[in-house]
């Protein structure tokens, strides 16, 4: 197996997991994108304290899961 190609597709999808976070880090702070926003995925979608804590919560753990993609696991080959 060749660990350089498999270090790219892991930096790759770090870098898409840093976009889906920022997604849902907008999404806390009442900033929705038209196509991407969950008002337009779910119709009676209805944002509280609640869904927006989650919300945060996703980008959170996605964007640590994301850093660590980027920073540290594409280097360790």
């Amino acid at each position: 197996m060749n660990f350089r190609s498999l270090s790219l597709i892991v930096l790759c999808h770090g870098i898409v997991a840093t976009a889906f976070a920022f997604v849902f880090l907008l999404e806390a702070f009442e900033i929705a994108f038209p196509l991407l926003s969950l008002e337009a995925q779910h119709p009676n979608f209805v944002a509280t304290e609640y869904s927006k804590a989650a919300c945060l919560f996703v980008a959170v753990a996605i964007g640590t899961f994301a850093s660590y993609e980027i920073f540290f696991f594409p280097f360790i080959s």
